[in-house]
């Protein structure tokens, strides 16, 4: 995964002056994730509800 500098500067300002790494790459992790289901969903990959439930089934 790479992130820009400053992207990485503004999360590090967001969190508390003692944390675990775990909690921070955790973090960078679930922003990433969430960046790409926006950019998905901006751009139309996504599923209904009852097609998800269909291919899970």
């Amino acid at each position: 995964m790479r992130i820009k500098k400053q992207e990485l500067l503004e999360l590090l300002a967001e969190l508390p002056e003692e944390i675990e790494l775990e909690e921070v790459m955790y973090r960078l992790y679930f922003r990433r994730r969430l960046e790409t289901a926006m950019r998905d969903f901006q751009e139309g990959r996504v599923a209904s509800l009852e097609q998800a439930l269909r291919e899970e089934g």
